[in-house]
């Protein structure tokens, strides 16, 4: 059993040279992550690193315990930052560290009160693949090292509209096995272009009642309704989300369009950027 009386806590604010000399006692941690170092630091420099309640922690004979990555990103980035410090727990208690399910950017904005904030994240995540890598495809996000503060401020940027996406997603979902993320996203991104001319078009691709076969709304709505009845219909997220905005961008400049236009080759020795408005 622990003696608890020996541990004591304290709000410190560590320097550099304060980092330098608790990173003496770290003898017996895991492997350094480079890349987490490197996320902590940028993050210390841009000052968004804050005093999240997470200790450093030294057992009782002095050994670290937790919290290399913060110290070496202090010494990397040369700059302080705040800490709770926690000398004297058992070693025992090492293996029970860092046992919790990481917090994810759904669970931030669930935590901030934001509607429907599963789907708000999903969305969110593709707009910022879009605008930084010109794709909406989020598959390699978890490697760009982004602070959660990030993805946050991203979403309060276009709240509302992000917002309107998720309710189309809804009501594209109670007839089509679309995507949440596929449909708010290009709605999202068609809003920007033309917010009045995206309400129309999502409400055509809904409800295309009396359309012409060769509208862009209809053969996208055609489209979108075989998915799930054959593998050779299935769409990945990424493909939906290309076929909303070629389709989109045919609509907005009135030009028809025929079931054999509306494709696009991700792959291949003719693969296609990600279409463009």
């Amino acid at each position: 059993m622990s003696n608890t009386s020996a541990v004591r806590a304290e709000v410190r604010t560590i320097t550099p040279t304060h980092a330098a000399i608790m990173l003496r006692a770290n003898t017996g941690n895991r492997s350094i992550s480079r890349g987490t170092v490197s996320k902590y630091a940028q993050m210390m420099k841009d000052r968004v690193f804050l005093m999240n309640g997470e200790p450093i922690i030294f057992n009782g004979d002095g050994t670290l315990q937790n919290g290399q990555h913060r110290l070496e990103a202090c010494v990397q980035a040369n700059t302080a930052f705040e800490s709770l410090v926690v000398h004297g727990v058992s070693k025992d208690a090492f293996l029970t560290m860092d046992q919790g399910k990481k917090r994810s950017f759904a669970d931030a904005l669930s935590t901030q009160d934001v509607p429907n904030h599963v789907a708000a994240a999903a969305i969110t995540r593709c707009i910022l693949a879009m605008e930084n890598r010109g794709t909406p495809d989020t598959t390699a996000m978890s490697e760009w090292g982004k602070p959660m503060q990030w993805f946050v401020d991203r979403y309060h940027q276009d709240a509302e509209l992000i917002q309107k996406g998720v309710l189309w997603a809804a009501k594209l979902r109670y007839d089509m096995l679309v995507s949440n993320s596929a449909v708010g996203f290009s709605y999202f991104w068609a809003a920007k272009h033309d917010e009045e001319a995206a309400e129309l078009f999502f409400d055509a691709v809904h409800e295309p009642f009396g359309l012409n076969k060769r509208d862009p709304a209809m053969v996208l709505h055609m489209r979108l309704a075989k998915i799930g009845t054959a593998d050779i219909h299935r769409l990945e997220p990424i493909e939906q989300c290309a076929f909303f905005i070629k389709a989109f961008s045919a609509f907005v400049r009135n030009r028809e369009l025929g079931p054999r236009q509306l494709q696009w080759r991700r792959f291949g020795p003719t693969a296609e950027s990600f279409p463009a408005i």
